[in-house]
């Protein structure tokens, strides 16, 4: 980090912000801003201070504000969230990583989970999951039946009466 163009930025992150999911164990997503960006953070509750050369100060500046957006929301942040937003930062400074990070899915390996897009589990634009229909029941040979007693059955069944 070269003296002659350093700025310093104080940030005030929002009360409410998970501290220790936004800042990662240890400080481990710092760190990977500090050495990613090649500036000074230093955290103290939610005040965080960055120093550097100016527009890597800016952009660390906006992925801490849009991380702990993430975290607000209830997104997990690890290491690979943190420098995937820095790489997206710097291809693009008016990026929104909440919206990208909004349209994620996880893919499913060692100590990773796939996360639903939605929280009804349907496909906006397919609505699918949808109720098969009674012809296609009967192309696939499927024939519905209702156990007597249980919620849907026919009235006569549902009574016990035949």
């Amino acid at each position: 980090m070269s003296e002659a163009a350093t700025i310093t930025r104080r940030i005030s992150l929002a009360q409410d912000v998970d501290l220790g999911h936004l800042l990662g164990r240890n400080d481990d997503h710092l760190r990977t801003l500090e050495s990613q960006l090649d500036i000074q953070i230093v955290a103290r509750g939610h005040d965080v201070v960055l120093k550097g050369a100016e527009s890597q100060v800016r952009r660390g500046e906006k992925a801490l504000v849009q991380l702990a957006e993430l975290v607000r929301a209830g997104a997990p942040i690890r290491n690979v969230e943190v420098r995937a937003a820095l790489r997206m930062l710097a291809d693009d400074e008016s990026a929104d990583l909440k919206s990208v990070f909004a349209d994620a899915i996880l893919v499913p390996s060692r100590r990773k989970w796939i996360a639903p897009k939605t929280q009804k589990g349907v496909d906006p634009m397919t609505e699918a999951p949808a109720p098969a229909s009674p012809a296609q029941l009967r192309e696939l040979g499927i024939t519905l039946v209702d156990t007597p007693g249980r919620p849907g059955a026919p009235p006569s069944e549902a009574s016990g009466t035949r």
